[in-house]
């Protein structure tokens, strides 16, 4: 049984879930990129959706600890990101899924690392580990990374295109 985190350990986790969240919306956009061709979308708009998908799922989580909810609102915030790229609803709905299931999946693994085991998708949500959140992260990016990998080699790019905010 996991103790309960005092006042201090509870807003340590808080802010270091808000930069987190900053990196996640990072992956989001780098995972996007692997499934969506990127040329022809107006820039400033996908600034903006990725802006507006940050504050969204942020608040919610914060304001509504219940997985279930954050769940429905992540999987209606990608499926409105994907909306910047131009393609059809079939690859849509399965690059949004297979999203998702990765971000499922890590976070699974950091719960399980972390020894979390009192886990419902129905009540609220008493977790605050922070190396669980900074863990579900790093194996997100590694993961989008690898996939990044794979699309460069089936491309035939020997070498990654620097892209991203900075470079865009």
């Amino acid at each position: 049984m996991r103790k309960k985190a005092n006042k201090v350990e509870e807003r340590i986790y808080y802010y270091v879930y808000i930069i987190m969240n900053l990196f996640q919306t990072y992956i989001i956009f780098r995972f996007m990129g692997v499934f969506f061709d990127r040329e022809k979308i107006n820039k400033y708009r996908e600034r903006l959706a990725y802006m507006g998908y940050y504050l969204c799922i942020t608040t919610v989580y914060l304001l509504i600890t219940v997985p279930v909810i954050t769940l429905i609102c992540n999987l209606m915030a990608l499926t409105l990101l994907s909306f910047n790229y131009r393609t059809d609803i079939k690859k849509r709905v399965l690059s949004v899924s297979l999203i998702y299931l990765v971000l499922l999946c890590t976070e699974s693994i950091s719960l399980l690392l972390t020894g979390y085991m009192e886990y419902s998708i129905f009540t609220q949500n008493n977790y605050v580990s922070v190396y669980g959140t900074v863990c579900t992260q790093v194996l997100t990016y590694m993961t989008v990374l690898v996939l990044e990998n794979f699309k460069n080699i089936k491309r035939g790019a020997l070498f990654p295109q620097l892209t991203g905010w900075p470079y865009s």
